[in-house]
């Protein structure tokens, strides 16, 4: 259908996702959220310290458990987690058993999903962080996006990288 030069298109949808839209998006949290006092994204390197059995992790994720804290992950953190697993045991019988495993690690989680603004955010972090000399790579700058977009704390030992980044909480 047409449009008047300078109208926007009507919401149309496809799969169940807008792809037009004159309306303002609303930030609002998952309903799963509510009732946390501390919001925590955690970075793949305390997943991976975890399983390790890193006491600083293992301590921490004690801590999370018994305060009114969410614990999420984003999916990017997921991604990272599940590309180790395949990489390290690729051609090895236990793979099935370990990405099992890995299931379960992550299913201790709330698996944050890329959206629109997270990319939007993070295209601009880039931007921001490229122009300043100050790259970092594109996974960890998804997962800035996604801690700065919900208001999260983000658990990492990677202080290095996302330190760059303004107005993102440890």
């Amino acid at each position: 259908m047409p449009t008047l030069q300078g109208e926007r298109p009507s919401a149309r949808r496809i799969g169940g996702s807008r792809l037009f839209s004159s309306q303002k998006r609303r930030r609002r949290r998952p309903r799963n959220w509510r009732g946390a006092r501390t919001l925590r994204l955690f970075d793949t390197t305390f997943v991976v310290d975890l399983v390790n059995a890193d006491s600083g992790a293992v301590r921490l994720a004690k801590a999370v458990d018994e305060e009114s804290s969410l614990a999420a992950l984003s999916v990017v953190s997921v991604y990272e987690y599940l590309f180790g697993v395949h990489f390290r045991y690729l051609r090895d019988k236990t793979l099935p058993g370990r990405l099992s495993s890995a299931a379960k690690d992550l299913a201790r989680f709330e698996i944050i999903p890329l959206t629109q603004d997270v990319v939007e955010l993070s295209a601009n972090l880039h931007a921001e962080l490229a122009r300043a000399g100050r790259l970092i790579g594109i996974n960890d700058l998804y997962i800035a996006a996604t801690a700065l977009r919900f208001d999260m704390k983000v658990v990492t030992r990677n202080v290095a990288h996302f330190g760059r980044v303004k107005g993102l909480r440890n």
